[in-house]
């Protein structure tokens, strides 16, 4: 994985992509040959894996009688790992250097530590050939020994199964899991548990608590409840929230009032102070019988939660009621009833997988049933998956994939991603950074993926057919969606999150807090959950590190943070979330960042960019959602990589003439202020895709009118009218002039 991307980016350095940095003459030469070992390398390691060839040291390495040095193999690994690295190190170092104007000796110094690193290559590959001269004898023997027992049964039996075995893999990645398929089945019991509760329990406001482990059902069980023709008939304002780790109150109260009060309404009421929401929410509900769901409570927090949410719900004593799922029996509060979701029994599993279609073939099934019942372990989510293996295959021809399939759902689930194209297997892996019950903004994953250099062509639209592969795939699933039917957020399927983080770990790809192991001195992205003093205090790798997201459950607030004295030598960050640390004012030291592409700060207070940031001229996204800026400098104009610019508000200044350049790779903008929605400024943003205005529009519709009409690359466009002056007249969008490009 890591070999193949910086294979990639070796190129696009050899390309002279503008984007990556310019290298010496001298560096080029070597560069061109680490690019040609590393492809050839990448080619011979595909073709043997392929073959079985390494594979079979890896698997078969335990076998007393076929013995060859598992261990040395993982070495090797890690020492490819490690030349990845150095290179990095030394290619980057030499581009912060030429950065920070220390470039007299810095060429010499990098042309040295490619010659070195070339020399160390060339010694890995002599010792993988001959450890595939040794897996070549391997799988001689055992092709002898399986021709042996090939004898015994009928061998043109065998090579159709081998080669249905292949198609039924190959064609059920292109499958499409429907989740309105999984049927109510062996939760019949506890659906009229739910609505004997809901409906003909007491008349007070009451509440219960559905816990099981990840993939028992819990959500699929409050969906088919909450859209019971009896429950919608009986209650008068049902709300349904999906919660996420981090989830406050706030969050939580605008949720239920976006779900409960018109579109046209919800705007006025989300910009009003929290106690106002509440007495709207309060009112909106009195003498009213409400549902509310809660799916995915999370333990941090969720006492403080459930109490400020209670607090403000009315009890009138007409049988309203709280609903709530949740993975953790013990940790989260509950002060109604509760129950545990148990797993399916064999039955009820075979009936899921089924539907009747195996019925009459019960008998040949007996052993597939057995091994599919310990795999899943009565896990809907799970069998769902090897139901959508068998989606529109024949029956005859299924059955022994079938079986094939159930002996080893790791083996499957190892084959899904090596079966993955190149171009999927990052993308896939990177889920790996975020939490586990995490709702993953599409936004702020595209411009991960580019900034970490996984998208070739640097372009949104080639991030949504990525996303929309993996989704067709089965391993995606998507949480919410735009009125007009886009992506809005997504999460890893339950059943492939082990799967992406053990792989990442193995691959030295992601660490996370979760799963450290070895690889968290050496990976170069890390995703830190836990308290920031833990990672700090831990043995990272400052030299290494590439990628820091701080996603932790809980938002803390810092008074401020020297990144000189926190970061140390981390010099060559490229993207950096600090999103869930709260700072009082700017942290110190991000300047000395110089390659950064990503990067992420909530700073309620900040009003003015400092200067100093405009000097991070590659960065590609900068995003401080938090933050209303009224003073920006001149500078900004200088930062021409700049792709994503995300704020709470922002004041753009006028273009400083001769000596800047357009940012002309800027492609969405939020919120920008009014003012400086000119003609000029706009005309030197040409390919903007997004944009979102926020501020005193009444006083500005004819200046807006004007300058929107040249943006002709416009596909997304958001006006949010926030006038000081209430005198003056609102909006009147029949005089806006909107460009050609805005849907319709």
């Amino acid at each position: 994985m890591e070999a193949m991307l910086f294979s990639q980016r070796l190129k696009r350095i050899l390309a002279g992509d503008h984007l990556e940095g310019t290298l010496p003459d001298g560096a080029k030469l070597h560069i061109q040959t680490l690019q040609n070992e590393f492809d050839s390398f990448l080619r011979d390691f595909k073709f043997s894996y392929t073959n079985s060839s390494l594979c079979l040291l890896k698997r078969l390495t335990a076998n007393s009688n076929l013995w060859i040095s598992l261990p040395r193999v993982c070495e090797i690994k890690i020492e490819i790992i490690g030349v990845i690295r150095e290179s990095e190190n030394a290619i980057d170092m030499f581009f912060v250097n030429g950065i920070q104007n220390k470039n007299e000796s810095s060429s010499q110094q990098l042309c040295d530590a490619l010659q070195g690193l070339e020399r160390k290559f060339s010694d890995i590959k002599l010792e993988i050939l001959q450890l595939e001269a040794q897996a070549q004898v391997i799988r001689s023997k055992l092709t002898s020994i399986q021709a042996q027992v090939s004898n015994s049964c009928s061998s043109s039996r065998t090579l159709k199964l081998r080669r249905e075995t292949q198609i039924i893999n190959k064609k059920s990645r292109t499958v499409v899991r429907e989740d309105d398929m999984e049927r109510l089945v062996g939760r019949e019991d506890d659906m009229e548990r739910l609505l004997d509760f809901l409906i003909e329990g007491q008349p007070s406001l009451s509440s219960i608590t559905i816990f099981g482990e990840a993939g028992l059902g819990k959500a699929t069980l409050a969906a088919q409840v909450y859209d019971n023709i009896y429950v919608k008939n009986y209650f008068d304002s049902p709300v349904w929230v999906k919660l996420s780790i981090g989830y406050n109150f706030n969050r939580l109260l605008e949720a239920i009032l976006k779900s409960l009060m018109p579109s046209s309404g919800s705007q006025e009421i989300m910009e009003k102070e929290d106690e106002l929401k509440k007495t709207t929410l309060r009112d909106y509900l009195r003498n009213k019988r409400y549902l509310i769901v809660l799916i995915d409570l999370y333990p941090k927090g969720s006492h403080d939660l459930l109490y400020d949410l209670k607090g403000v719900l009315p009890d009138d004593g007409n049988g309203s009621r709280l609903l709530i799922t949740s993975s953790y029996f013990h940790k989260v509060p509950y002060h109604g009833l509760s129950f545990s979701l148990k797993p399916l029994n064999d039955i009820e599993s075979w009936e899921i997988l089924t539907d009747g279609d195996f019925r009459l073939l019960s008998k040949k099934l007996q052993t597939v049933k057995r091994s599919l019942n310990v795999i899943c372990n009565g896990r809907p989510s799970a069998i769902m998956l090897f139901r959508g293996l068998l989606l529109g295959k024949d029956k005859q021809k299924a059955l022994p994939m079938l079986s094939n399939l159930s002996r080893n759902l790791v083996d499957n689930a190892g084959d899904y991603f090596e079966n993955l194209p190149d171009y999927l297997k990052p993308c896939f892996l990177y889920q790996a950074v975020f939490p586990k019950i995490y709702d993953i903004s599409i936004r702020q994953l595209y411009q991960l993926w580019i900034a970490e250099g996984f998208i070739e062509e640097k372009s949104e639209k080639m991030a949504d057919k990525y996303l929309e592969e993996l989704s067709m795939r089965g391993s995606i699933d998507v949480t919410s969606k735009s009125s007009r039917g886009r992506i809005k957020t997504c999460r890893l399927h339950g059943f492939w999150v082990e799967t992406a983080r053990r792989r990442a770990a193995d691959e030295m790809f992601v660490s996370s807090s979760n799963y450290p192991g070895e690889s968290f001195k050496t990976c170069k992205r890390q995703s830190i959950e836990s308290d920031p003093a833990e990672f700090l205090s831990s043995e990272y790798s400052a030299q290494n590190l590439r990628s820091l997201l701080w996603l932790a459950s809980e938002v803390r607030n810092l008074s401020t943070m020297d990144c000189n004295h926190v970061f140390g030598n981390s010099k060559l960050l490229k993207v950096l979330d600090l999103g869930a640390l709260v700072f009082h004012q700017y942290p110190l030291g991000i300047e000395n960042f110089v390659l950064l592409r990503y990067l992420k700060l909530n700073i309620p207070s900040l009003t003015s960019i400092p200067s100093s940031l405009c000097n991070l001229l590659n960065l590609y996204t900068l995003d401080m959602p938090s933050s209303h800026i009224s003073e920006t400098p001149f500078d900004i104009w200088k930062m021409h990589k700049l792709r994503h610019l995300n704020f709470a508000s922002i004041k753009l200044p006028a273009h400083p003439g001769k000596y800047c350049n357009s940012l002309e790779n800027l492609n969405f903008i939020s919120a920008l202020c009014p003012n400086s929605c000119t003609e000029d400024i706009l005309a030197r943003i040409p390919k903007l895709l997004t944009l979102r205005i926020y501020g005193d529009l009444s006083s500005h519709q004819s200046q807006l009118s004007k300058s929107l009409a040249k943006l002709l690359c416009l596909e997304s466009l958001k006006l949010v009218n926030e006038s000081k002056t209430p005198e003056l007249p609102s909006i009147v969008l029949s005089e806006y002039k909107f460009p050609p490009t805005l849907p319709s």
